[in-house]
């Protein structure tokens, strides 16, 4: 986020070095080990508040749209199946001592399931569109419009000599004379 303002004009340079070095003197800190443990786990917890507050309006948006939109089966599946040996590596190495870290990663596990079973509950729907109802009008005018056109073409008998094959020949022949 920093280095978008920075890019933009939105922040100076004096003041972009500045918020790196504090970033850099907290990770310093904190990858020392010199900080409590309730540091440490709240961190974590902030973790979790950031992945389902984007997880959970992305599934309200697919629920309202029927529909997963444009995202990959692959990826989802990846993700899925990533937070399943992640789980699965963690019961094996702490047991259920932490149960903080396995409730978390049980949480990411059911997140990281949902859009991609959506995907195959909505598989086949379009992603419907939000136009205006300038873009709507549109559309039916030109329906109406094709419309109009095939009922002249039933109307109007066709004549000899005006078939589109007979044109394309003439204009084909005008052409090699001009040559």
């Amino acid at each position: 986020m920093f280095s978008l303002m920075w890019k933009y004009g939105q922040l100076s340079f004096s003041r972009y070095t500045q918020i790196l070095m504090a970033f850099g003197m907290l990770l310093g800190v904190s990858l020392s080990g010199a900080l409590p443990e309730v540091y440490y786990r709240s961190i974590y917890s902030l973790q979790i508040l950031m992945f389902l507050s984007s997880r959970i309006t992305q599934i309200l948006e697919n629920y309202r749209n029927k529909s997963t939109g444009t995202l990959s089966p692959i990826t989802l599946a990846l993700g899925w199946i990533g937070n399943l040996v992640r789980l699965t590596t963690l019961i094996i190495d702490l047991g259920f001592s932490d149960m903080q870290i396995i409730c978390f990663n049980i949480t990411y596990f059911t997140f990281n399931f949902t859009p991609f079973l959506k995907y195959f509950m909505y598989y086949g729907n379009e992603i419907p569109k939000k136009d205006s109802g300038k873009a709507k009008e549109k559309m039916e005018k030109k329906e109406e419009v094709v419309s109009v056109k095939k009922s002249k073409k039933k109307e109007e008998p066709e004549t000899e000599g005006n078939s589109s094959e007979e044109v394309v020949m003439k204009r084909k022949k005008a052409k090699r004379r001009e040559t």
